[in-house]
């Protein structure tokens, strides 16, 4: 499910495109309701929401040059509805960008496409419905690549004794040689992400080319709300940090935490960070793990 928002200077955030095309009837009207409103208050950039356990979005929001626009600019926003669990966020961020580049080049004053509903005064309207369209073909072709990424699995049926005593688990040799051949040789470690959840313990080995990450929770109370992950992410993508992975908000003794591991050598200025972060005003504590390889 792909949706492109936009900013109408009369309506708010608004629907240009989406896939399919009869997606809006299929999504609850108060999650379309707040992912137009993730346009309201989102910066230029790519981030992850989570609605709910089974709602997830990636997002990137950018902007187009506009004489027609007030401040010079349009703002639009692409949006993945996604399912996996673990999203291969740097794939959906390249794509979306290689998206915004074709109809920045491939569309002369791309810009009108936003003013079909009511184009200016001596503007033609057959000219914003041709570049609509060829807007439209992107999208589509943008969905398709999105809808078939692939998905490998493989099981086994493994031992209590082994794991629970042992503490020793081997992954099939078909698994191991498949995902080989996926690596670009630029890998220095794997990151193993350990989940338990209801009765279900969960390990996730994500290969990086960092030597260093670091864990950051922020204690966030009760709080539970849209805006509080956008300031996060906001401040993510401004101090231009990489993210390893994320939980999002999890739920700890009644208490909202949102956990992500970010590549220590993209931080350059830890104490910056742990300020812009506890400005925030729903976040009440940050710690700060290192982890080593």
């Amino acid at each position: 499910m792909l949706i492109l928002t936009y900013f109408h200077p009369v309506l708010g955030p608004d629907i240009l495109l989406t896939e399919p095309e009869n997606i809006v009837d299929s999504i609850d009207p108060s999650h379309l309701d707040e992912i137009k409103s993730l346009l309201d208050t989102a910066e230029p950039g790519f981030f992850t929401h989570f609605f709910s356990v089974d709602m997830r979005t990636v997002n990137m929001v950018f902007t187009l040059p506009s004489p027609w626009a007030r401040g010079g600019e349009e703002i639009a926003m692409l949006t993945k509805i996604i399912q996996e669990a673990d999203p291969n966020l740097e794939l959906y961020e390249t794509q979306f960008l290689q998206f915004i580049n074709e109809i920045k080049n491939e569309i002369s004053d791309v810009y009108k496409v936003f003013y079909f509903r009511k184009p200016p005064k001596d503007t033609s309207r057959k000219e914003i419905k041709q570049k609509l369209e060829k807007m439209g073909y992107f999208f589509s072709d943008l969905y398709k690549t999105l809808k078939s990424i692939p998905v490998n699995t493989f099981g086994t049926l493994v031992s209590l004794n082994s794991v629970l005593k042992e503490q020793n688990i081997q992954i099939p040799s078909r698994f191991i040689h498949d995902f080989d051949k996926e690596l670009d040789g630029t890998e220095k470690n794997f990151f193993l992400v350990c989940q338990y959840r209801d009765r279900k313990f969960k390990l996730e080995l994500i290969p990086v080319k960092c030597r260093n990450i670091l864990k950051i929770s922020l204690m966030l109370g009760n709080t539970l709300n849209i805006k509080v992950v956008q300031k996060i992410s906001n401040i993510i993508a401004q101090n231009k940090l990489s993210i390893i992975y994320t939980s999002g908000i999890c739920i700890q003794s009644g208490n909202c935490i949102y956990e992500v591991y970010l590549d220590a050598e993209t931080i350059s200025d830890r104490e910056h960070l742990i300020s812009s972060l506890i400005r925030i005003t729903e976040v009440q504590n940050v710690k700060i793990r290192a982890i080593e390889g």
